[in-house]
């Protein structure tokens, strides 16, 4: 459980907005453009919540050099937050071509807990559905 916070034009009656339950009417006022609204969106995000831990996410993806950009903008309204607030936990969607430095311990870790998998997971794998994470050394 937890709470999805986003931002709405200044001056809106969300609140009324949401009583009305007029949802069409609550979108066509919220959210933000990320590669125009960087600084704007990280002093928001840093107001939010006083006093509570939050957890902020980049789940962005554009084609080209979009990409870059709108990496850049997430990054640093990241790196506002974290400084900021310190507690911040900071979240990132994984994808095939990420490549991860791990600890010979996590390594172990993983290896034991793909040999301890529950028998269904097994079946998955002999499915090809999931496949086991193998370490590789680079250099």
């Amino acid at each position: 459980p937890g709470k999805l916070i986003f931002p709405v034009q200044k001056g809106v009656d969300w609140k009324g907005m949401v009583a009305e339950q007029n949802f069409d009417a609550l979108a066509k006022v919220s959210g933000c453009d990320l590669l125009t609204q960087a600084p704007e969106i990280a002093a928001w995000v840093c107001s939010v919540a006083p006093g509570k831990r939050l957890t902020i996410g980049n789940y962005t993806y554009l084609d080209g050099a979009l990409h870059v950009q709108i990496a850049v903008a997430c990054d640093c309204i990241m790196q506002r937050l974290c400084a900021e607030r310190k507690d911040t936990a900071v979240a990132f969607l994984g994808t095939p071509t990420d490549a991860h430095v791990v600890t010979r311990g996590a390594a172990e870790a993983a290896v034991t807990a793909h040999e301890k998998a529950p028998f269904w997971m097994k079946l998955w794998e002999a499915a090809g559905v999931l496949q086991q994470n193998k370490p590789r050394t680079v250099g």
